[in-house]
């Protein structure tokens, strides 16, 4: 059985564990998350909840600098991936004859 490593697995334990309070365990989990996710941690819109749940960790712990590095890092690497997102998006359309 191969096991994928995905950032929402990640994200969802960061989500009980801050839920029960353990907000260190929590902040783990949402950086394996963060870490995971990659580039498309903005990029790709199922892993925001995941991103906003790391900003709440990280205010919690009273390290929302680090959080907010993480997060313009992460805008960076969603802008960043945004011409080649149109220009494949003008290659899909020029197949379809639009």
């Amino acid at each position: 059985m191969v096991v994928r490593k995905n950032a929402a697995n990640y994200f969802e334990v960061a989500r009980r564990l801050e839920s029960w309070g353990m907000l260190t365990a929590a902040r783990t989990f949402a950086e394996s998350g963060v870490k995971t996710a990659g580039p498309d941690l903005l990029a790709v819109a199922e892993n925001h909840a995941g991103a906003r749940g790391y900003v709440r960790i990280m205010t919690r712990l009273r390290q929302q600098e680090q959080a907010y590095t993480a997060m313009q890092s992460a805008m960076a690497d969603a802008s960043s991936s945004l011409p080649v997102l149109k220009e494949q998006s003008r290659e899909t359309g020029n197949r379809r004859g639009y």
